[in-house]
């Protein structure tokens, strides 16, 4: 028990405030009848138990209980109150009703019986097991593998939703191997009825972390029937293509599985929604109740290593119905909860919105656009196929919605929005770039969303990237969160941050050295709009173009048309950084990094690059682009 309370102590310290996932948008989704179910929560914390209360009567409690294996959630009730789920059955006494696990090894050791201890897998899917034998086949308390409850972050209701959001940690010895950051909204739809919306995050916040699940035996997450409702006791397993029964089903792609059957005379089914977030996703799918999505499907089937400060997230709804998939209007109820995902609620809500096809997401405001983020390639007609890009954003919108950015100028059709490349990169001992078209092509290219959240502090999207070489072989990961902040009236801000990790050697990194000009990192192309801007920096206005000079800040503002600034945060590596800053062919802001000096970028040294864009009303002065920027520095929002 010692391990355990260290455990608690370590993980109390490490707690971190969370951004809310996507819980506002689940206004949008499903939309209730008139006469919606009341939602209420009571918490119980000597009892560890958290009810979700819809219509005044108990719809799903959240077990968090000490001297738990697994927080999850039992029981779960149907319409008419019976319990849906079963918390522990034989001869699989682990399955722990509605749970989230899985089978990691932090590398590098720290995870094991003491300091430096080589590490070992650990089965969160068998934590049960882990625990001490207390004879016919039951375990308990001190489990070796466990998930613990750190602190509930958020717990809100209000008329006919709640929300809940939580900070977990995964523990083996005491020790923390993840981070988790759950979040949980709850929609009332009537009649009983009710939308659970659910987003898991781990975190890898203590090492590089191992996924060591087999190819077959995993769900994200899992979900085990009462034996009532199982297709063993006639129930019915049916997924969005119209498949049915587990042969039919199971490691089959679908975008929703319901389960249904008539109990005592009363039809209810319970299905789960995977979120649309443009990857696929096979169902494990079991006659006996056993069922959940996988991981996406590149994920999924062969180990792979989430490196350290990496999060990997999965969002699922779960449909709690009256009848079966077709009289509980399962299809329907999805393709609302998909689309509300990605709409804003209404009014001035943020959100975001998928073109689909086009590969491409906005970020809105209420009515109008902040910005689109292309992670899919991108040509426009009549360009050269060799310009083809992906991973920008563009456009990158004013307040009032005019755009700021342009893409395939003319004049330069290696220019996007705001992107970020190099001149000069030398890969295994191969000299390449990604400024311009190379040969060997060094590409970057979309790999999966890491993260979408949204929720009353803005919008996070996370995306995790590769750079090709040669069009084939990945040999830099690139990580890109983009943070949108509501506006103020005047202005709004738009964290940056990009993380490049080489695979297996040192990547040498070089500015431009074109008349000594260095550029090369983060850089801004203006629109028309900014043809002929105003340029301001930390040290007064500009008369013209610059470049090689040292900023901390620099500013293009069109006057009544308003402005853009890019900020540097002061812990960027070489701050601070020397800029080229243009206003002629419509702008240029680049804050130049590695710059002529170079850089050496390894798998053991990633680069971490930090920035802001702040989008503001009139000029630098009237903008108050200087404060914004010292409020940056010094750790403020704005």
């Amino acid at each position: 028990m010692d391990g355990l309370r260290r455990g608690r102590a370590l993980g109390a310290v490490r707690a971190a405030p969370l951004l809310v996932a996507a819980l506002a948008l689940l206004a949008a989704a499903c939309r209730p009848a008139p006469g919606t179910d009341a939602v209420a929560l009571a918490r119980d914390d000597a009892a560890g138990a958290l009810t979700v209360l819809v219509g005044g009567r108990e719809a799903v409690v959240f077990r968090y209980g000490p001297d738990l294996d697994l927080p999850h959630y039992w029981p779960l009730r149907s319409p008419s109150g019976r319990s849906m789920l079963v918390q522990k059955t034989e001869p699989y006494p682990h399955h722990r009703s509605f749970w989230f696990a899985d089978t990691v090894r932090l590398e590098g050791g720290g995870a094991g019986e003491g300091e430096g201890s080589e590490a070992r897998d650990s089965s969160f899917y068998n934590a049960l097991t882990s625990g001490v034998p207390l004879g016919g086949g039951d375990f308990g308390p001190p489990f070796r593998d466990r998930v613990r409850l750190v602190s509930f972050t958020r717990l809100e209701a209000a008329g006919g939703s709640a929300e809940v959001a939580a900070d977990l940690v995964w523990e083996t010895d005491g020790r923390p191997v993840l981070d988790e950051k759950r979040s949980l909204a709850v929609r009332g739809l009537g009649r009983g009825e009710y939308l659970l919306d659910l987003t898991f995050t781990l975190v890898a916040a203590h090492g590089d972390v191992a996924f060591k699940s087999d190819d077959v035996h995993y769900a994200w997450p899992y979900l085990r029937l009462d034996p009532a409702f199982s297709g063993e006791r006639g129930g019915r397993i049916v997924s969005d293509s119209g498949a049915e029964g587990q042969e039919a089903t199971n490691m089959k792609p679908a975008r929703w599985i319901d389960c249904s059957n008539t109990v005592d005379g009363v039809t209810e089914g319970l299905a789960v929604f995977q979120f649309p977030d443009g990857a696929g996703h096979r169902f494990l799918t079991r006659e006996y109740g056993t069922f959940g999505p996988r991981r996406p499907d590149d994920r999924s089937g062969r180990p792979f290593t989430l490196r350290k400060g990496q999060t990997l997230a999965q969002r699922v709804g779960v449909l709690v119905h009256r009848g079966d998939a077709f009289s509980g209007r399962v299809r329907e109820r999805y393709e609302e909860y998909a689309s509300g995902a990605r709409r804003p609620a209404g009014g001035r809500a943020m959100g975001v919105v998928e073109e689909a096809g086009a590969g491409a997401l906005t970020v809105v405001d209420g009515d109008k656009p902040v910005l689109t983020y292309r992670h899919g390639d991108r040509l426009p007609a009549g360009v050269d196929p060799k310009y083809a890009r992906s991973s920008y954003v563009h456009p990158l919108y004013s307040l009032d919605g005019a755009p700021l950015t342009e893409d395939f100028p003319a004049d330069h059709p290696h220019h996007h929005g705001l992107f970020w490349a190099w001149p000069s990169v030398v890969v295994r001992g191969v000299a390449t770039q990604s400024w311009h078209p190379a040969e060997p092509a060094l590409r970057q290219r979309f790999v999966r969303w890491a993260g979408q959240e949204v929720g009353p502090s803005g919008v996070r999207l996370v995306t995790e990237n590769a750079w090709t070489l040669g069009g084939r072989e990945t040999v830099v990961e690139e990580t890109v969160a983009l943070t949108v902040h509501p506006a103020s009236a005047l202005g709004r801000a738009i964290d940056v941050e990009i993380t490049l990790r080489p695979l297996d050697g040192p990547v040498e990194l070089r500015g431009a050295a074109e008349s000594d000009k260095g550029y090369g990192g983060l850089c801004l192309r203006g629109a028309a709009l900014l043809e002929g801007a105003a340029m301001t920096t930390d040290e007064g206005p500009l008369e013209g173009d610059s470049a090689g000079r040292p900023f901390r800040w620099a500013d293009l503002s069109a006057g009544a048309g308003g402005g853009i600034a890019v900020f540097v945060t002061p812990g960027h590596p070489g701050f601070p950084l020397t800029w080229l800053v243009r206003n002629s062919y419509a702008g240029i802001l680049n804050p130049c990094w590695p710059g002529l000096q170079g850089a050496t970028v390894s798998p053991d040294a990633p680069a971490v690059l930090r920035y802001r864009v702040y989008v503001h009303r009139g000029d630098a002065a009237s903008g108050r682009v200087a404060r914004a920027y010292e409020a940056y520095a010094a750790g403020g929002r704005r």
